[in-house]
């Protein structure tokens, strides 16, 4: 699913490492250890990026970060396991580029709605993260 969810946000124009290959290891039939090895992605996870970040830049990284999420619901992809720790933060000149691992519970929706109970989920699980650094921008 991880692989399938990389592909998907690759080919609607969404940052995010390359799948090459999945390694499973299965027991009676039943997966008990899978793997997925992806190409290099610069930058690193948002949650270390927030906290490196200068009080300014840390809101731009915010902003940045619900940007993302927002195209994420218009395109019709659903998370379910929307943490800091699986965005990954990258800057350039051209300013900050947001790219999402770790999707292995995803969904897809038709494109278009952004309000349902799975995206409200998406949302009602990064908020608290990004309060958290929000508050801490003005220190």
């Amino acid at each position: 699913a991880e692989f399938v969810a990389l592909q998907w946000l690759r080919q609607h124009g969404f940052a995010a490492p390359a799948p090459i290959a999945v390694l499973e290891q299965r027991q009676l039939g039943f997966l008990v250890r899978a793997t997925i090895l992806t190409e290099a992605f610069p930058g690193r996870a948002a949650d270390q990026a927030l906290r490196a970040a200068a009080p300014a830049e840390r809101a731009t990284i915010v902003t940045a970060i619900r940007e993302f999420v927002r195209r994420l619901h218009a395109a019709g992809f659903r998370d379910r396991n929307l943490d800091l720790r699986n965005l990954l933060v990258a800057h350039d000149e051209r300013g900050f580029t947001i790219a999402k691992i770790d999707s292995p519970r995803h969904r897809l929706r038709r494109p278009g709605r952004v309000d349902d109970a799975l995206a409200r989920a998406d949302w009602a699980r990064l908020e608290p993260q990004l309060a958290a650094f929000e508050l801490r921008a003005g220190n």
